[in-house]
């Protein structure tokens, strides 16, 4: 899992993951990776999924003067 664009938070033993990954497994991977830590009692996932082609067509495709 690339973790470069997941944001960690925790308060009182609750962690909280904010970002975003490139597919389902690695969102559950995450999640599982920081739950089996000591001292955390909860994981708030709130990674989302984000197609890495999906995120190429987004670019600015303007063409170059």
């Amino acid at each position: 899992v690339d973790a470069s664009d997941i944001e960690v938070s925790v308060k009182e033993g609750v962690v909280a993951l904010t970002g975003t990954v490139e597919s389902r497994l690695e969102k559950k991977i995450a999640e599982m990776t920081v739950e089996r830590l000591p001292g955390v009692v909860d994981v708030e996932n709130l990674l989302v999924i984000e197609n890495p082609r999906r995120k190429g067509l987004m670019m600015d495709h303007s063409p170059v003067a």
